[in-house]
Order: structure tokens, then sequence, then C-alpha cells
């Protein structure tokens, strides 16, 4: 399909509409397993004509190890949680021009003649950039849980990224918007919290944060493993 919006330089409105079915289940079993899905289908107003819906499903589960019969066998009073979680989720960007699909227009007067002026190029398969999340981690708490800590193992893959990529000159244009490449990205959150004290109306806690994340560029676009964004100091490449 071919869309194209008219633009006004005096009064330009704008059109970003979101429409979205969400479902979601949830079980508890005795606060020791934990599960939960849900499904989204959104559609975008700012997407291509043939690429408008995407889906993004979730998954998560917990295990509360610590409320276990064997558990409390052991008699580690001074281990008081102990909590194994995972999660698998789909999430999407949208963020970008509601034109970006469209080819766009621009009213003009040549040699005395009203007529238009070709702005950009439409794309029909624009569509969502979608982030794939995996997440593993465990949570432990000590001392009557005056100390807890907390480890994440993450990695997340993003995929069909939005950006304007190159077109040839012949075009009459320079660039297009267009999904293009995957990042991934990987690496481990830890969280240290010492509750020091604790009264009716003060309390006292010590909190750190650790993180370590490492990116790659896993793909490009037209077969490139070095793309610089135009006029920036930014550059992917690919490895």
């Amino acid at each position: 399909s071919v869309s194209a919006f008219l633009l006004n330089r005096s009064s330009d409105l704008e059109i970003n509409n979101l429409a979205s079915v969400f479902g979601r289940a949830q079980y508890n079993f005795d606060e020791r397993y934990m599960l939960s899905a849900s499904l989204r289908y959104d559609g975008g107003s700012v997407f291509g004509g043939d690429n408008k819906w995407g889906v993004f499903p979730a998954v998560s589960a917990g295990w509360m190890v610590s409320s276990e019969p064997f558990w409390k066998n052991l008699n580690m009073n001074w281990f008081n949680t102990f909590k194994l979680r995972d999660s698998y989720g789909v999430t999407g960007n949208n963020n970008i021009s509601y034109t970006a699909a469209y080819a766009t227009l621009t009213a003009m007067t040549y040699a005395g003649s009203a007529g238009y002026n070709a702005n950009s190029l439409g794309n029909a398969d624009l569509g969502w950039e979608k982030t794939h999340s995996v997440d593993i981690a465990a949570d432990f708490g000590f001392i009557n849980n005056r100390i807890q800590l907390s480890l994440d193992w993450y990695t997340k893959t993003t995929k069909d990224l939005l950006y304007q990529v190159p077109v040839a000159g012949a075009s009459g244009f320079t660039s297009i918007w267009g999904n293009l490449g995957e990042i991934k990205n990987k690496g481990i959150d830890i969280e240290l919290n010492f509750n020091i004290l604790k009264g009716k109306d003060y309390y006292l806690n010590f909190r750190t944060i650790f993180n370590y994340n490492s990116q790659k560029v896993t793909e490009l676009f037209q077969g490139r493993d070095r793309w610089q964004i135009a006029n920036t100091g930014v550059a992917y490449v690919v490895g």
C-alpha cells in the first residue's frame, strides 16, 4: 500500500494512534511457585500499511525455595530468604515521527502555479522495533532480611532497529526510515541492601548497585560491517 501526507508549514496536524489488545494470566501456589504470562497485540499508526501490528508475549516464573519444608528443616535461622526467578519477554518501540512510514508533500508555488514538492519517501514495510529479553535472577535475605542480595543475569536482543538508512541518490533523497540490523546486550546486575536501623518513625539503609553490560552489533543492513550515522560521530561496527 502507498500513502502520503500533505504537510502545511503553518498548521501541521500530528496523528499518532496506538491500538492494543492485552491479556494476562497469573498463578501462585502457597507463595512457593509463581507463574505469569501475558500477550499484547499492538498496532501503531506510525508504521507502514503492511506492517502496523506487532505481537509481544511475556512469561515469568518464580520459586521461593526458602518456603519449602526441606529448607526449614535445615535450621539456618540466619539465612531467611532464597528465591529463584526467570523471565522472557518481547517489547516494542514505536518512537519515531508520525510521518516516518509515509511519503510527504509540501504545497509550493513554482512559476506562478500551485503545486507540491516531495519531502520524503514512504516505506509501507516499516514496522516495530522489537527487543527480546531473557532474565535469570536469585534473591537472598540474611539475618531477618536485614541484609538483602540480588543477582541478576540478563540478555537483550534488539531486532529491526528503527533508523534512517541511506538510499540511492537517483531517488532524489538521501535516506529513508527502515528496520535494520540487530544489537545484543548482556550483563549482570548486583544489588546489596543493608537495613541498619529501623524504628517506628525512622530507618537507616545502605544500598549499593553494581552493573556490567556488554554490547555487540551482530547485523547491519545491505551486508555492511560498518555504518556511521550521517552528521554524527556515532558508528556501528559488526562484531
